[in-house]
This record gives C-alpha cells, sequence and structure tokens, in this order.
C-alpha cells in the first residue's frame, strides 16, 4: 500500500470525496490491472487505520473488491467530510 494512499484520502476527504484503486498500473493514458496481493489483508489493514489515530477524525469508506481473472482490485470511496 503506497504511502500516498492516505495523503490522497486526506485530500478526497478535505474536498468532494473520491475513489482510490489497488491493483491499477497506470502509464501515461493506459490503464493495466495488475492485481493486488492478499486482497483481505490489505483491506483490513487500510480501513483499520482510517477509523484509528492516524487523522484527526475517524474516516469510513466504503470498500468494493472486483475480480478479473484472478486479479484482485480494491476500490475504496473516500466520503468529503463535511
Amino acid at each position: 500500500m503506497p504511502k500516498s494512499s492516505f495523503e490522497t484520502v486526506s485530500a478526497f476527504s478535505n474536498t468532494n470525496g473520491g475513489w482510490l484503486v489497488f491493483g491499477v498500473k497506470q502509464t501515461k493514458k493506459t490503464f493495466e490491472i495488475t492485481g493486488v496481493t492478499d486482497a483481505e489483508k490489505i483491506e483490513q489493514d487500510f480501513t483499520t487505520t482510517l477509523r484509528g489515530d492516524k487523522f484527526n477524525q475517524k474516516i469510513r469508506v466504503r470498500s468494493i473488491k472486483y475480480d478479473f481473472d484472478g486479479k484482485i482490485v480494491l476500490a475504496f470511496y473516500v466520503p468529503a467530510s463535511g
């Protein structure tokens, strides 16, 4: 999980919200589904961190798991905080 994902969560939360997607690689204007390893652990670790003390308020995201021919993509919707 990239460290910048928490910066992105903060930016989404402080603006209009948005989707954060793990398991998709962007090269210029092309997107490739790469999948994530151990999707359940990533999902649990990520949501636990968002509900913990890392942010000054708990962030409740909506998560969706997609399976593309065995490659798992995780998508998290971060709502605006206000």
